[in-house]
């Protein structure tokens, strides 16, 4: 007979657990990404480790949550699930990029009949197009475009945008006025 001291509770099943992701996980710097979190039906509190720290309610749930502006090159979420028995973590991490595109011109007067260089060099950039305020978008398969003067009136301003928007430069070309004598 005697007492049976029995075996350990496994309490193993009583353990939050977390589950956190990010969609997407690249942004360009100073834009938001939006985090998807999941706790475990037998979570207590829980919260990311955002700035300030968000508490998630309830905490037996799951949802989604912007990031806010993405101001560092890399930028650690952690979400924590507890209850009285211990808690879980789950992290996700979103890089931040910082295209950026810059035009330079060879010749910013063009004489009837000549023609000028523009050259752009990106960084962090895939596909560029150039269009100029005379109307006409210029091909984007490469980085440099010759231009006619006939392309360009009195002033005419040219725009090299990448990556729909995320980097843009601008530069002016003039043509010399004519003036006829009398």
């Amino acid at each position: 007979g005697g007492c049976d001291g029995g075996d350990a509770d496994d309490d193993e099943g009583n353990d939050p657990t977390a589950t956190l992701s990010a969609n997407p996980t690249q942004v360009v710097l100073g834009n938001a990404s939006t985090l998807t979190w999941d706790c475990s039906v037998n979570t207590t509190s829980a919260s990311i480790n955002t700035s300030p720290v968000t508490t998630l309610s309830p905490a037996n749930s799951n949802g989604t949550l912007s990031t806010g502006s993405l101001e560092s090159p890399t930028n650690n979420f952690q979400l924590t699930c507890t209850n009285a028995h211990s808690s879980d973590t789950d992290t996700v991490s979103i890089t931040t990029s910082n295209p950026t595109v810059d035009l330079t011109v060879g010749a910013k007067r063009v004489v009837d009949g000549g023609s000028t260089t523009l050259t752009w060099d990106g960084d962090q950039v895939t596909c560029c197009s150039l269009s100029g305020s005379n109307g006409l978008t210029y091909s984007a398969g490469t980085d440099a475009l010759n231009i006619p003067s006939e392309d360009i009136t009195t002033q005419t301003t040219f725009t090299v945008t990448c990556d729909g928007g995320t980097a843009t430069d601008t530069e002016i070309v003039n043509t010399p006025v004519d003036i006829d004598e009398f």
